[in-house]
């Protein structure tokens, strides 16, 4: 059975502070959870200590490239729903697609959807 929103882990990787704080703002009330990772390696770490819901790749992942990152995570064995942050190019295997800027509303009935 699927958790509603308000009671999911949301993982959300980003390296850009700026980007970090605007989506902590947008989600932190809608979700159960909100953790944040700044690199790839810190998200696989939190991945195994969370076990969130949904992991959502935001357009800055350190060393990493967003699409490549969420296409590791797909492939990665896990119970959990990929959302990427993509403004064009590669989408990699994402379960649903955001393309920023977004907006609060639109970003949290994308994940409910999930």
């Amino acid at each position: 059975m699927k958790k509603s929103l308000e009671k999911s882990t949301v993982l959300y990787i980003e390296s850009n502070p700026l980007y970090a704080k605007t989506t902590r703002e947008f989600l932190e009330d809608a979700v159960g959870e909100f953790i944040r990772a700044e690199s790839a390696e810190g998200a696989f770490r939190f991945l195994r200590e969370h076990q969130p819901e949904i992991i959502f790749v935001g357009v800055e992942c350190g060393e990493a490239q967003p699409a490549e990152l969420a296409e590791r995570l797909e492939e990665a064995d896990g119970d959990y729903k990929v959302v990427l942050a993509a403004k064009g190019g590669n989408r990699g295997k994402a379960d649903a697609i955001v393309t920023p800027p977004f907006v609060q509303p639109f970003l949290i009935e994308t994940l409910r959807k999930l």
